[in-house]
């Protein structure tokens, strides 16, 4: 069960290697293509709560905040689920080889 738990967190911090490289790219689109500009003068984003989310993306305490707090959720999701779902699939591959 150990194994399956090493195993699944391995291949969580693969999923979360990544997802931060995603996560970087898009930022980098998005600072330096001009793009914000864009998506706040389309016509859907003129909910209240998208408005108040670019405002804060655009304070830059904010923004890092919203950034750092982002990795370290993904971090614990896309670690835990694996290694959760390693250990469990070890126990049951564990318990089919004893009968």
């Amino acid at each position: 069960m150990r194994g399956g738990a090493r195993i699944g967190w391995i291949t969580g911090l693969f999923c979360f290697a990544l997802f931060l490289i995603f996560l970087l790219a898009a930022l980098f689109a998005l600072t330096h293509a001009g793009s914000i500009p864009e998506l706040r003068d389309n016509p859907s984003m003129k909910n209240p709560a998208i408005q108040d989310f670019i405002k804060r993306l655009n304070d830059p305490a904010q923004a890092t905040e919203i950034i750092v707090m982002t990795i370290v959720a993904f971090f614990l999701f896309l670690t835990t689920l694996p290694m959760l779902g390693g250990a469990l699939g070890a126990s049951l591959a564990d318990k089919r080889s004893r009968t």
